[in-house]
């Protein structure tokens, strides 16, 4: 298998991209697409490699942190459904 040079994908610029700056200093939470539990089975090699895989930007969207942690509002209601 061979991967193409990424200038050949069309990367997005890292100039261009979210990163840390836009949860600073404001009430911003990263809000996990895929919710860090659910990847994180298997033994531990693969579970400690799947949560890592769930903590980067392109698996976040900015969220209200009151919202995205509330137990009664987005973090109650993944439970409720999931559970």
């Amino acid at each position: 298998m061979s991967l193409r040079p990424a200038s050949t994908i069309g990367y997005i610029p890292a100039n261009e991209q979210a990163g840390p700056e836009l949860y600073a200093r404001n009430d911003l939470d990263r809000g996990h697409q895929v919710r860090r539990r659910d990847p994180v089975w298997g033994d531990l090699a693969t579970a400690t490699a799947a949560n890592h895989a769930t903590f980067v930007y392109t698996n976040a969207a900015p969220q209200a942190g009151e919202f995205n942690q509330s137990a009664e509002l987005w973090a109650g209601l993944e439970n409720y459904v999931l559970n």
